[in-house]
């Protein structure tokens, strides 16, 4: 169900660079509160109310799965790819991102999103990136690569990339040693500048994800990302290697 907009605000913002003015707008839906920054048309209210439904939806589904709910959000929605470089610090082919130490949720340009195809499941990774720091008292600064895993697994239906991978996959997934060797080697492909690498790495980290899930269910395994040198998560490295055993 739709909710009401109970006010749009343009708050007027001095660029630290040149001294030249944005024009942000906050925006209150329901109990969410958005702040949209970088470059504004008649369509930046449509834009953030493309995103509120979309989290509305899938909060609502990730509550049900987890059986807890979440406190309001507050979001940030940057106008074009430079503007989120810029907050973020992160490269424009980023989607979004989650900053678990002031709990804030940052997208790029919704209408984007959209057209790429991506909204709904960036949308459902940030979420679950916000519900682990809330499974560990939301002081979490843990964004490390077991939550990467459960979130990417959680928030894709399929993973159509990785098919081509297959072969690559079970080679580095039969290869390895134990848990440990697990974590040392995903660890560092996602961290790789070789693209390649990080691909395989990538799909690796998903299909463990996928696995941890299965295994133990969306909640605890988030609770488990937050401690990843607990031993059910090297208990669960068997299982996992005997997917690709045969």
């Amino acid at each position: 169900m739709k909710r009401p907009i109970v006010h749009i605000m343009p708050v007027l913002l001095v660029c630290l660079a040149g001294g030249s003015a944005a024009q942000p707008t906050v925006m209150q839906i329901g109990a969410n509160r958005y702040r949209f920054v970088g470059p504004s048309d008649r369509l930046v209210a449509d834009s953030i109310q493309v995103l509120d439904a979309a989290l509305l939806e899938e909060q609502e589904e990730l509550e049900r799965t987890l059986g807890f709910s979440m406190p309001p959000a507050v979001v940030i929605v940057a106008g074009d790819a430079n503007a989120f470089r810029q907050i973020t610090g992160q490269q424009g082919h980023v989607a979004a991102i989650y900053r678990p130490r002031d709990d804030l949720l940052i997208f790029q340009n919704p209408h984007g999103l959209r057209r790429a195809g991506i909204l709904q499941v960036t949308v459902r990774h940030e979420l679950c990136h916000r519900a682990a720091a809330t499974l560990s008292s939301g002081g979490g600064s843990h964004a490390n690569w077991v939550e990467e895993s459960v979130c990417e697994a959680y928030a894709r239906s399929e993973r159509a990339d990785c098919a081509p991978l297959r072969a690559a996959i079970h080679d580095q997934v039969i290869g390895l040693v134990d848990y440990a060797d697990l974590s040392r080697v995903v660890g560092s492909a996602l961290g790789s500048i070789r693209a390649e690498e990080r691909r395989t790495g990538f799909c690796v980290a998903i299909d463990w994800g996928q696995h941890l899930i299965a295994r133990h269910g969306l909640r605890a395994s988030l609770a488990l990302s937050a401690r990843p040198d607990l031993p059910e998560l090297a208990e669960s490295f068997a299982g996992f290697q005997a997917r690709w055993s045969d």
